[in-house]
């Protein structure tokens, strides 16, 4: 019983504590166990990751944030950390005239990758300024139709709190049963 009352205030104190521990290349971090892991897909162009990584800093997400596209053996940090997340997202920001040509073609190339990985969430947004929007979101409701495709930044922040709240309840509601018995 004294365990599992300890277990409790422990679990809720994490909680309450609250803070992404946000990992780029550059990082080596021991991440724990129990916190959700998030890969954050998309273009490396625009800046869109500071906003979310602002907008998800009350969770206790792990963010693999690949930030730094000159840095050597990036798709292989990528790779390795796709396999370790459990949530993937994917934003396909507008295009920029950088890539007004290519339509950001990594980015399409992982998230067919992670339509077809199991076991894994997938959270994906398309800027409405996507010179591609229709047709990316007409094959994605295609080949997942229970996908929802989100048009903005505070938009998939809002659904990955959504998942860390209901996650946090369920924690919570369980500890709490172990600690009643």
């Amino acid at each position: 019983m004294k365990n599992r009352i300890v277990a409790f205030l422990l679990l809720s104190v994490n909680v309450a504590l609250a803070r992404p521990a946000i990992i780029t290349q550059t990082d080596i971090h021991t991440v724990a166990e129990n916190h959700p892991k998030v890969f954050l897909g998309g273009s490396l162009i625009t800046p869109w990751r500071d906003r979310l990584i602002t907008l998800l800093r009350d969770t206790n997400y792990t963010l693999y944030n690949p930030a730094h596209p000159e840095i050597p053996g990036r798709i292989e940090w990528e790779q390795s950390h796709i396999e370790k997340a459990d949530i993937l997202l994917m934003w396909i920001a507008k295009n920029t005239p950088r890539d007004s040509y290519t339509l950001s073609l990594t980015s399409l190339f992982e998230l067919g990758r992670f339509i077809e990985m199991e076991g894994k969430t997938l959270i994906v947004g398309i800027d409405p300024d996507y010179a591609m929007h229709e047709e990316l979101t007409l094959q994605l409701r295609r080949l997942r139709p229970e996908l929802t495709i989100f048009d903005s930044i505070d938009s998939l922040a809002a659904s990955l709190k959504k998942h860390w709240q209901s996650r946090t309840k369920s924690s919570l509601a369980s500890a709490h049963q172990q600690a009643s018995s």
